[in-house]
């Protein structure tokens, strides 16, 4: 796990050619490839997919987030496409978010557009009926608002029957 955290790649690579199973969680249920992801390390995260054939693209922590909802709200693309392309599965957080959400708070519009292709629709409202849109208004994230809106997503009232102008007003 450390060398994972600290992106060494060769020691990675050692540690699986060793039998070393990627998938152990440590107290916080944090493994190998969420390390990796969390850090933006691409090439340890291709390296622990390809020493170790039986890796969970999916892990999650405590919070219930996996290594794709750390790199959608910390706007790693390429890590981003390269777990959808290995399976990696959409799980909602503790927080009821999607990955979308978790793009959309980090401002990383760059990975809503990568979401939109591989998933579809990106027009996703959580458990308190807040949709990507509104995070992107509340976050004031302009560009994004304005793709969203012009993918014409759902603009329709939260639960407290606000508009995604009330956020930003």
């Amino acid at each position: 796990m450390a060398a994972a955290w600290n992106s060494y790649i060769s020691i990675v690579k050692e540690l699986l050619n060793t039998k070393a199973n990627p998938n152990i969680k440590d107290i916080s249920n944090v493994t190998a490839l969420y390390a990796t992801a969390y850090n933006g390390q691409l090439e340890v995260v291709i390296a622990l997919f390809k020493n170790y054939s039986s890796l969970n693209a999916s892990p999650q922590d405590n919070n219930s987030r996996t290594p794709l909802h750390l790199v959608c709200l910390q706007g790693y693309p390429t890590i981003a496409k390269y777990l959808l392309k290995m399976k990696a599965i959409e799980e909602p957080d503790n927080n009821s978010w999607l990955l979308t959400h978790a793009a959309a708070f980090g401002g990383n519009l760059g990975i809503i557009k990568i979401l939109a292709k591989y998933k579809g629709s990106v027009n996703v409202r959580i458990n308190l009926k807040k949709s990507p849109l509104y995070l992107a208004c509340r976050q004031g994230y302009f560009k994004m608002v304005k793709y969203l809106l012009d993918k014409e997503l759902e603009k329709g009232v939260d639960n407290n029957r606000w508009l995604p102008i009330h956020d930003i007003a």
